[in-house]
């Protein structure tokens, strides 16, 4: 089973308290992260490069529109921390993967057609969204569909599937996160794609990238 949080275990659509959701399951401190996220000083006059999650948060807040949707886990919870609390997003829980992307896919079909946000994490978490993100590739809903993804190279992991080869037969994209390097230009390469082909986009982020700094 996908790691879940009690703040969202059982919750119905309805928007929940953003601190109650995230601030339980997180160890960092909002302030810091919105700073390390905007560039701010830190100590001695130093600037601290952003993480991959402050950084990938800040383009999607930038490139989607509405809630973030979702059922958080350890792939998706240090980036949907940094939209709540550094960037302002909603964040709306579901029971169920399928019902985090039925929601954005609802949201972006009421809405100006912008494209919407769902997170999820891993393995069990995204095989429940498969037949969810096959009707918003069939009804052309565009929209980012962040999910984690375990350790390259770990076999033994027992959430290590083909993520890729899962995603493929529902007809969504799919936009993997390969480095600290690439991470801004992968994610605008996402919500690009989401925006011109219409139709969900997954971006894939493997977890030990999310507490890497982006090099200068």
């Amino acid at each position: 089973m996908a790691a879940r949080t009690d703040a969202t275990r059982g919750a119905g659509p309805e928007p929940v308290d953003a601190a109650d959701a995230v601030e339980a399951a997180a160890v960092v401190d909002a302030d810091a992260d919105a700073a390390d996220a905007a560039g701010a000083p830190a100590g001695e006059g130093a600037v601290t490069p952003p993480t991959v999650a402050a950084a990938l948060a800040a383009a999607l807040a930038l490139g989607t529109d509405g809630p973030v949707f979702g059922v958080l886990g350890e792939g998706s919870l240090a980036i949907v921390y940094e939209l709540v609390h550094a960037h302002g997003r909603p964040y709306v829980a579901a029971a169920r993967e399928d019902g985090a992307v039925l929601m954005a896919d609802g949201f972006v079909r009421a809405g100006g057609g912008e494209p919407g946000l769902a997170a999820i994490t891993h393995g069990p978490a995204l095989t429940n969204a498969v037949t969810a993100l096959t009707e918003a590739a069939r009804g052309r809903t565009p929209m980012v569909v962040l999910v984690g993804d375990t350790p390259p190279g770990d076999r033994r992991n027992p959430q290590d599937i083909d993520q890729a080869a899962v995603v493929a037969p529902t007809g969504a994209g799919f936009q993997p996160v390969t480095s600290a390097a690439n991470a801004r230009e992968e994610v605008a390469r996402a919500v690009r794609r989401a925006r011109l082909e219409r139709r969900p986009v997954v971006l894939n982020v493997p977890t030990p990238l999310l507490d890497e700094e982006i090099p200068p």
